[in-house]
């Protein structure tokens, strides 16, 4: 009787051990990779989709397209065969 016991709490304080450390680990929250645009003034904070136009262009009788960035104003590929 003594043993099982013993045997008892042992396996309680094992099992609180083991529950003390998931429960007490940290948890991290995850991270956008989204660009964020912060406003001043207490305006709120929002995301927002990049604007983007294809411009084309026939050089030396090949017709080509490049795509232009509204949001950043600069070119995000090269001249391209369409």
């Amino acid at each position: 009787m003594k043993k099982e016991r013993k045997s008892n709490k042992s396996v309680v304080l094992i099992l609180s051990l083991v529950m003390y450390m998931f429960l007490s680990t940290p948890v991290f929250g995850a991270t956008s990779s989204g660009t964020t645009e912060v406003v001043s003034k207490g305006e709120p904070s929002f995301t927002r989709a990049e604007e983007t136009m294809w411009y084309f262009r026939t050089h030396n009788g090949v017709r080509q397209r490049r795509l232009w960035s509204i949001t950043y104003g600069h070119w995000k590929t090269a001249w391209m065969k369409v």
